[in-house]
């Protein structure tokens, strides 16, 4: 599954991210980031690549979320996110785009729920009506 959108980070610039540890097993061996993506069936690799280029805030989302899912982790969210945000921190930042995080979040908060849900309905209707059109 190759990465798409945006620059790619080169695999050595990875390594500080991929190699970092997530938690000890119950083996008393250290789990690294690297192990946590391969035990989730996603390339480590490409998976690196995909959150270097996400906003700040949704990959430490997602590794919060791919953490908290392991059984080699157990704690309170809150430190689930802060070790998923110290772990983001190690992907390469030249490729972050905090101005997209920030255009994007400031235009949706701008947007009435209503009126996102009615043209969610509209498009959805017309939808239906090409599909049931013999």
């Amino acid at each position: 599954m190759a990465c798409t959108g945006g620059p790619a980070a080169p695999f050595g610039e990875l390594e500080s991210f991929l190699f970092s540890e997530v938690g000890i097993q119950q083996n008393g061996m250290p789990l690294t980031v690297l192990s946590l993506l391969a035990r989730m069936g996603v390339d480590p690799w490409n998976e690196a690549k995909r959150l270097s280029v996400l906003p700040n805030k949704s990959a430490v989302s997602w590794m919060a979320i791919a953490i908290s899912r392991s059984s080699s982790y157990s704690s309170k969210q809150s430190d689930v996110t802060t070790l998923a945000s110290h772990l983001v921190d190690r992907l390469p930042a030249y490729s972050r785009s905090p101005q997209l995080e920030i255009s994007v979040s400031s235009s949706l908060g701008a947007i009435p729920v209503w009126t996102i849900m009615a043209v969610f309905y509209v498009v959805i209707g017309v939808f239906l009506l090409f599909l049931a059109d013999p």
